[in-house]
């Protein structure tokens, strides 16, 4: 008790009998003449061994206290961590939202520009969402992007991330690729979502809803000056509005190059137009 062990916790009491004499003429107007002093002491030496036990008591009972205080911290801090980062998700599609977009682009273009990597941004929106949603009903529209939405992160997730930015328009941004990989990925993003389907809502004999998008991508090479996250989107949602204006299902992209005019990766051999050649032709 007291942070004393037995040893020292004898001393003290045996000091304190010795010394009690002293203390007890001090009261010697409020303590009886005839108090047995040994008597006295023991009661003392009682009380402050009662006083050791409760105080043991105490302190044993803080630290359970402390105890607990110490898992619902843990726990809450893991509450605040899942809180925090489904705060960075997209209820509807589970994809990450749009202010994590900014900090991927935030995070990357500085990279780029000091010549440690490329990036590829591909902006995707699903064409005619809004004709589902007013012929089959809003859930069937959200159906289709949830399922969109799963078909983009099997394709990226293990070499780009993927956001939501709007009501139907997805962002996927990409490092690290030569221009011929980001084209080549852009039209087998295309071909894959030709092949998506999800249930027609008023078909009773189980029709199908077929689905396209289209993709505008802004490649930076590296070294090149991707600009601002915001300059860089919206040269990527041009570049899909063009798509929309040549007819949808499509893809059109706009290459940012280097200052000397490098438009590949570092490991990258390929040339340039003859990329922008195979794009229009689907190889």
């Amino acid at each position: 008790a007291f942070g004393l062990d037995k040893k020292d916790m004898r001393n003290l009491l045996r000091k304190t009998r010795q010394e009690f004499s002293t203390i007890a003429q001090l009261f010697a107007g409020i303590i009886p003449e005839k108090t047995d002093i040994n008597e006295l002491t023991i009661q003392a030496n009682n009380m402050l061994s009662e006083l050791a036990i409760d105080a043991h008591h105490r302190i044993f009972d803080c630290e359970q206290e402390v105890k607990q205080l110490n898992i619902r911290c843990h726990d809450m801090s893991q509450a605040i961590e899942y809180h925090r980062k489904e705060g960075r998700k997209d209820d509807l599609t589970g994809l990450e939202n749009r202010s994590c977009l900014d900090e991927y682009l935030n995070e990357i273009c500085p990279k780029v520009s000091h010549g440690t990597t490329s990036l590829t941004t591909i902006f995707i929106d699903i064409d005619n969402l809004g004709d589902v949603n007013n012929e089959y009903g809003r859930s069937t529209g959200d159906k289709l992007l949830q399922d969109f939405s799963r078909l983009l992160q099997a394709l990226f997730d293990e070499i780009g991330s993927v956001f939501r930015y709007g009501d139907d328009e997805i962002v996927v941004g990409m490092t690290g690729l030569q221009l011929k990989q980001a084209v080549k990925l852009s039209h087998a993003l295309i071909e894959r979502v030709r092949s998506l389907r999800i249930k027609n809502p008023v078909d009773q004999v189980g029709g199908k809803i077929s689905v396209t998008c289209s993709i505008g991508m802004v490649y930076c090479a590296v070294g090149s000056n991707p600009g601002n996250p915001t300059t860089l989107l919206e040269q990527a949602d041009d570049q899909m509005h063009l798509a929309k204006n040549n007819g949808k299902d499509g893809f059109e992209y706009h290459i940012i190059p280097s200052p000397d005019g490098g438009l590949q990766s570092p490991a990258s051999s390929q040339p340039a137009n003859q990329d922008r050649k195979n794009a229009r032709t689907g190889k």
